[in-house]
């Protein structure tokens, strides 16, 4: 325990031993210092440049460039390089942990997930390459960056995916809060559909209401009454598949309310006739049934599933990304 203090000096004396070094190669020279990069931050024992800063921002130089004030340019600028800076080293340490978990990224998977991207865009090589020029990226730079995120994959699959478990209790705390609504005493929660007549054509009505009867009788049979709604309603309604909302029997017209109040939860009403049209609804909820669900459990279940894995991801690689630079050595210059 008494060596420990000698072993800390020792170990601090060997960093500056190691800047010490950069520094002397940079400034050896005025020919050497334009051929040697200058330094802008230290990574365990690797180094970041200010060549690979300068191509890490060139896009959203480009970006900044055209799009802020000039007055703001510089500010911005600043703002983007930290923040650039930041992120290369965040992809240092990925590396450097991938490096020593053996993974790697080969030049085939480079090039393979480039060709998806390009095939996707439907452009040949030349066109992909300037339209990355367009934006400011050289191609070189651009394959660094799908390497980077290939090797950040892999390293996350590794050490962090694979660990990740949502228990089936978690999902239903997501279900009961996001895909149930409780409704009030004396409420129907309610979907509808409805046909609008063309009062300036003879026999508008009655077509409309024929076209009517045959859609409700598809309903009444059990079809998803959301995807009627969207496909056939001629109401506001039909772009979110029906869905009125709450509606207390006090709020509604006098043939809707008695159309409605017999009705129990999943029932569909009778056809009533509307000022312009005719329509007809099913109940969701009734005055005796307060809640109701957006979806069928199994219906959205691997979808939650996906969503709170994917909130776990995020949370577990900021932890994990932390852990990596608070167990590290890091110098910004």
């Amino acid at each position: 325990m008494h060596n420990l203090p000698k072993l800390l000096k020792k170990f601090m004396s060997l960093r500056t031993s190691y800047l010490s070094c950069i520094f002397t190669l940079i400034l050896l020279s005025p020919l050497q210092a334009q051929v040697i990069d200058k330094v802008v931050a230290v990574v365990n024992n690797e180094v970041i440049t200010l060549s690979e800063l300068n191509a890490e921002t060139a896009e959203i130089k480009h970006k900044i460039t055209e799009t802020a004030p000039a007055d703001q340019q510089e500010e911005a600028m600043a703002e983007a390089r930290e923040g650039a800076l930041n992120s290369i080293i965040d992809k240092k340490l990925i590396a450097q942990k991938a490096k020593e978990a053996r993974v790697f990224v080969s030049d085939e998977e480079v090039e393979g997930t480039i060709a998806g991207i390009q095939k996707r865009a439907s452009l040949s090589r030349e066109q992909f390459i300037e339209e990355l020029k367009k934006s400011g990226l050289s191609f070189n730079t651009y394959q660094n960056n799908i390497r980077s995120q290939l090797l950040q994959r892999k390293v996350i699959n590794y050490d962090i995916r694979s660990k990740i478990v949502i228990p089936e209790s978690q999902i239903r705390e997501y279900y009961e809060k996001e895909y149930t609504i409780n409704a009030q005493d004396g409420e129907y929660y309610l979907l509808q559909i409805g046909f609008d007549w063309d009062k300036e054509e003879a026999g508008s009505k009655e077509k409309t209401l024929q076209f009517a009867k045959r859609i409700h009788a598809i309903a009444v049979k059990g079809q998803d009454f959301g995807a009627l709604a969207e496909k056939y309603s001629t109401l506001p309604s039909a772009k979110d598949r029906g869905d009125i909302g709450f509606f207390a029997i006090d709020d509604m017209s006098e043939n809707m309310a008695r159309a409605i109040s017999p009705l129990k939860p999943g029932e569909v009403s009778n056809i009533i006739e509307s000022p312009a049209g005719y329509q007809f609804f099913k109940v969701l909820s009734g005055d005796q049934n307060n809640s109701i669900s957006k979806a069928p459990y199994a219906t959205v279940k691997e979808v939650i599933q996906a969503k709170l894995f994917e909130i776990q991801m995020q949370k577990d690689f900021s932890s994990w990304v932390k852990e990596l630079k608070e167990n590290a050595y890091i110098q910004k210059l």
